[in-house]
This record gives C-alpha cells, structure tokens and sequence, in this order.
C-alpha cells in the first residue's frame, strides 16, 4: 500500500470536512476544512498545518486562526511552495450584510510553520464570485480562481486572476 500516515485533526469538529483540500511541498502539508465552524462562526473553515519530523511522522501544528466570518469557507482551497503558501475563501465577505466577494489568505513559510502575510479581496465587488475558489502558487505566480464572475454578456462565466 502506499499509507505512510493517516493524516487527522487532533480535534475534530463535526462536518468540518478536513481534507477538502490538500497542498504538500518540502516536509509540509496544509489541509483545508472549510466546514470548521463554532457556535458563533458556522461554516468559517480552517486550515491545518502538518511538518514531517523524520523520528515521529507527520506533526500537527496549530491550526491556521481566522477571524473569517459565517461561511466564509477558509481551506477551501490551499496551495503551497518553499516559501509562501495561501488559502481561499470564496464565501468571505466584510460584514455580515456585504456581498461574498471571496478572498485569499497569503502565508510565509518557516521552519516552524506558516504565518499570516496579508488578505487579498475581489476588485469585482460582486455577491458571489467565489474569489479564492481555486488558488495556485509558483515561485513568481498566484493564481486565483472566481467560478462565479460574471462579464455583462453572461452570468457565471468565470475567470483567474494572476
């Protein structure tokens, strides 16, 4: 077989849905649960950090914090390189009244794990985009996907951002 490690969250959170998503590079894996929620931030998600010691397997690091909102859906997808790594959330939005533009959330990468960088928004401005739907990372590239964008001509047409 190839089972090296069974990968789980160390707290499991009902219909989290861990691993949704999933990105591996260079001895760590980030795994998406957009579901992850509480009480007060259903459907938020989150997103897992796993470094490979070489005596114990796959450790588990603290996960990813967020303050995303209801259904923003953080770890729905993740991308990973040797020094950044990032992770969408295509339900964001500013406020519980505003639209659900979606974002993306951008990380550096240490030894140690990953840090938050910075939170990069739709221009479009528009319910529903999906923003942060599928990302994509190189050494000089993001790419981000929106399913939902629409062009005037059409709805739902879809696009990447590069």
């Amino acid at each position: 077989t190839c089972t090296d490690q069974v990968l789980r969250p160390s707290s499991p959170n009902g219909e989290s849905r861990f691993g949704s998503s999933v990105a591996v590079s260079e001895g760590m894996i980030l795994i998406g649960a957009p579901q992850y929620g509480t009480a007060s931030r259903k459907n938020a998600g989150t997103v897992y950090v796993f470094l490979r010691d070489p005596v114990n397997g796959w450790l588990q690091l603290p996960d990813v914090a967020t303050d995303a909102l209801n259904e923003s859906r953080l770890g729905h997808s993740v991308a990973l390189s040797r020094q950044s790594a990032m992770a969408g959330l295509p339900g964001y939005s500013r406020g519980a009244d505003e639209p659900r533009i979606g974002a993306v959330l951008t990380y550096t990468r240490s030894a140690s794990g990953i840090a938050e960088l910075s939170l990069l928004e739709s221009d479009s401005g528009r319910d529903n985009d999906a923003f942060g739907n599928s990302v994509s990372i190189s050494p000089d590239w993001l790419a981000v996907g929106q399913p939902g964008f629409q062009t005037t001509a059409a709805e739902d047409t879809g696009s990447v951002v590069i």
